[in-house]
C-alpha cells in the first residue's frame, strides 16, 4: 500500500477535546494517512456530525461495548495501510507528527517513537520527556521499559507500529485490561521482532499529552482505583513476566517494580476483596518464585502485606500515608 498511517482513536471524551484532536491532524504536513474513529452507539451520531467539518479521509466505527483496548482491537481489524498509530482522542499531536514518525520507518525499523510532554487541560506544561536520538534493539527497549529511569516507553501513543508484524503475529489489546494493556501489547509486539530489528527515538517532542483529574492514572496517584483496575494492573504484571521470565535483568526489574505496585495497591484496598485476594496471591508466588531477589526484610513486608489482617495491623500502626 506504500507508505502511508492508519490512525486509530478511541473517543470517549467531550467532543470539544476530541475535535482539538482532529485538527491536530487536519493540519498535518504529510497528508498520507486515514483516521478510525471508533466510539460507542450512543455519540456515533455526534461524531458522524463532527467528522464531516474535515476533509480528512476518516471511518467511523461504532459498537454497543465499551473499553479502550475494545476501541483498538476494532481499529486494528479495520485498518488497511502499512503503519499504525493509536492516538488518545484528549490528546493532540505536532504537525510533523506523521511525517517524522514515518520518515523513521525504514529498512529494517520496527518501530519509531518520539519525544513528548504532559499538560494539563488548561495547557500547563507537568513534564517534558525528552531523550536524544538513538537506535534501540527490542531487547534494549524492554530493559529500559522496566528500568529506573525518567523516561517512560510504555506508551502506545507517541509510536508507529508496522500493521504486517501486528496482523502476522495476531497481536491485540487485552479486553480484560485497563491499566498498563499499553505496555503489555507493546512488549508482545518487541517479542515478536526479528533479533536484528531496529526501533528508532526521535528527539523531536511531537505529542502532548493531556492529564486530567478523573483519569484513571489521575485516580492511581490520588489513591482512588477502583478495585477491578488496580486487578487488572496487576493482571498485565503477570502476563508480562510470564513472557519475559527467561529474560535476565529485565524480568528482575519487572518483578520490583510489580512487586512495589502490588504493595501500594494493597495499601489502597480497605477490604477484604476477592480482588485484594487475587493480587495477595500474585504477591505471595512472587515471594516464592523470586524469593533470591529480596532481601529478608523485603520479604518480611511482602509475607505482611499478603495476609489482610497483617496489613491492616501495620497499615493502622503506621498511618494511610505512602
Amino acid at each position: 500500500m506504500g507508505n502511508n498511517v492508519s490512525v486509530i482513536i478511541s473517543v470517549f471524551k467531550r467532543l470539544d477535546r476530541v475535535a482539538r484532536c482532529l485538527d491536530s491532524f487536519d493540519k498535518q504536513k504529510n497528508k498520507n494517512f486515514e483516521m478510525i474513529l471508533v466510539c460507542h452507539n450512543d455519540i456515533y451520531n455526534e461524531m458522524a456530525k463532527l467528522s464531516k467539518k474535515y476533509r480528512m479521509n476518516i471511518k467511523l466505527i461504532s459498537t454497543s461495548e465499551f473499553g479502550i483496548s475494545i476501541y483498538r482491537n476494532l481499529g486494528i481489524k479495520n485498518s488497511k495501510c502499512d503503519y499504525i498509530a493509536f492516538v488518545d482522542d484528549d490528546d493532540y499531536v505536532s504537525d510533523r507528527y506523521i511525517e517524522v514518525l514515518l520518515n523513521e520507518m525504514k529498512d529494517d525499523v520496527s518501530m519509531t517513537m518520539c519525544n513528548y510532554m504532559s499538560k494539563f487541560e488548561d495547557e500547563t506544561i507537568v513534564q517534558t520527556y525528552e531523550m536524544s536520538n538513538k537506535v534501540y534493539t527490542a531487547e534494549e527497549l524492554i530493559n529500559h521499559m522496566y528500568g529506573k529511569v525518567d523516561q517512560y516507553n510504555g506508551f502506545v501513543w507517541n509510536k508507529l507500529f508496522r500493521r504486517k508484524i501486528i496482523i502476522d503475529n495476531n497481536i491485540r489489546f487485552d479486553e480484560n485490561i485497563s491499566l498498563n494493556e499499553d505496555r503489555l501489547f507493546i512488549v508482545t509486539y518487541l517479542l515478536s521482532l526479528r533479533k536484528n530489528s531496529k526501533i528508532k527515538y526521535n528527539a523531536e517532542t511531537l505529542y502532548s499529552y493531556i492529564q486530567h483529574k478523573g483519569s484513571i492514572t489521575g485516580k492511581l496517584k490520588r489513591g482512588e482505583l477502583e478495585e477491578q483496575r488496580a486487578v487488572s494492573e496487576i493482571e498485565s504484571f503477570s502476563q508480562s513476566e510470564a513472557m519475559l521470565e527467561n529474560n535476565e535483568g529485565i524480568i528482575d526489574k519487572l518483578v520490583y517494580e510489580s512487586v512495589e505496585r502490588s504493595i501500594r495497591l494493597l495499601r489502597l484496598l480497605k477490604h477484604n476483596t476477592k480482588e485484594s485476594r487475587k493480587i495477595e496471591k500474585y504477591l505471595r508466588r512472587m515471594r516464592h518464585k523470586y524469593r533470591h531477589l529480596f532481601s529478608r526484610k523485603r520479604r518480611l513486608q511482602m509475607f505482611i502485606y499478603e495476609h489482610y489482617n497483617l496489613r491492616t495491623m501495620l497499615i493502622n500502626l503506621r498511618g494511610r500515608t505512602y
